[in-house]
């Protein structure tokens, strides 16, 4: 199996998580557009993952936990 073949379980995945985190900080279910902001963030977390991979790994999981962080808290481009 190779890694692009489990690209759409991964994402399906993430998308799970999500929802019930998304639950659990809301007390609430994913609303249609809760599910497209979640679908995007999946699919980057998705991508940059396998970038990471395809880079074979070239920074250490710490670094690229950081530099997740900090896209996903807008400081990226600061």
């Amino acid at each position: 199996m190779n890694i692009t073949s489990i690209i759409p379980v991964f994402v399906n995945i993430l998308l799970k998580v999500m929802g019930k985190i998304h639950i659990l900080k809301t007390n609430k279910h994913v609303e249609k557009e809760d599910f497209y902001a979640n679908h995007f963030v999946a699919s980057g977390l998705n991508g940059i993952f396998l970038f990471w991979l395809e880079k074979n790994k070239d920074i250490p999981l710490k670094e690229l936990v950081s530099v997740i962080e900090n896209i996903l808290r807008g400081k990226v481009f600061e």
